[in-house]
């Protein structure tokens, strides 16, 4: 495999130096070792023009350059690098929520890295050091498989183990629980504020007196975990065709496929209030920092050596109409 990637980026480097490249229908791209994936680019650009490229080396007379490249083994490698250029594409996006599409990839990836019998012993011995490495270095955590739950098409969880969903539901618990603990109390409040009388004196011995309120408070958070529990429970026995079919839409016009927009689908989930809050809140936090990485980028670029003298906030203000005009 290495022989062949070496022997690729020279065939690539050949003809970009000798100009042979602009005569491709597919040009070569080359290796940008700073670059995500810019080897499985190379490796698909190759492929692509495999035939154009053998035959102006042997019109050339540079075949010779060929004889390591085996395009089984090329084909092997691309098969091999591309989930993991789509999972980069899906963390890379800017205006969709990313962090419920974690655990889903983590699992597919992990079962990518799995060996069979149709692999060749150089693949078999990638995928093993690869699986070191993701095993070290790609972690989830709970919050990951609870914002998996809010997608209602993988509500289930069936690509977890039952540790893992068992975590999942009992946080989703908790925070729901939460959530209707401080709505109700925010409703308690709100009524005793326009049913308010005035303060009476309070006694010596008030602070050891028994009170209505901290049964009231005991009531509340049972009543808390109660709600949570049928809520979750209700949302997890639904139909998905029953859930909310306006989600549903046509990413282009006439296209058979429904595209599913789960930010659309929490905004009209009025039959979870709750679930609906803590949705809308988790989906808004980002699986990257790819988005902050191309702001810098984006900033970097606007301060140039003519314009050292912008404040902050015009610089600010000049960014946020960057990354948002459309």
């Amino acid at each position: 495999m290495q022989g062949a990637l070496s022997s690729i980026k020279e065939v690539v480097t050949y003809f970009k130096q000798s100009s042979l490249n602009s005569k491709l229908t597919h040009t070569l791209k080359q290796d940008v070792v700073t670059r995500w994936n810019s080897e499985l680019i190379m490796l698909e650009s190759y492929l692509k023009a495999a035939s154009e490229v053998e035959a102006l080396l042997l019109q050339n007379g540079k075949i010779y350059k060929l004889s390591n490249i085996d395009k089984v083994i090329v084909q092997e490698i691309v098969n091999f690098l591309k989930p993991f250029e789509e999972c980069t594409k899906v963390f890379s996006q800017d205006h969709v929520p990313t962090l419920h599409q974690v655990a889903p990839w983590f699992h597919r990836l992990k079962h990518h890295l799995q060996t069979n019998e149709l692999d060749s012993i150089e693949m078999q011995l990638l995928k093993e050091q690869a699986r070191t490495c993701f095993s070290e270095y790609c972690k989830t955590t709970t919050i990951h498989y609870v914002a998996a739950l809010l997608n209602p098409k993988l509500r289930k969880l069936k690509f977890a183990t039952e540790e893992e969903k068992e975590q999942a539901y009992e946080e989703m618990r908790r925070i729901l629980a939460d959530e209707v603990e401080k709505t109700v109390s925010n409703e308690h409040e709100t009524s005793k504020c326009e049913t308010s009388e005035p303060e009476t004196k309070k006694s010596r011995f008030a602070d050891m007196e028994d009170s209505d309120s901290e049964d009231e408070g005991e009531n509340i958070l049972t009543g808390s975990s109660a709600i949570a529990k049928a809520e979750l429970e209700k949302y997890l026995v639904a139909k998905y065709n029953d859930l909310n079919s306006e989600s549903l839409i046509m990413s282009e016009i006439g296209e058979i496929t429904p595209h599913f927009d789960i930010l659309k689908f929490w905004c009209g989930a009025t039959k979870f209030p709750h679930l609906q809050k803590i949705g809308q809140r988790i989906l808004a936090i980002p699986a990257s920092q790819s988005t902050d990485e191309r702001v810098f980028s984006s900033t970097g670029a606007t301060t140039s050596p003519r314009r050292t003298c912008l404040s902050a906030g015009t610089l600010s203000d000049l960014t946020f109409i960057h990354k948002n005009y459309e």
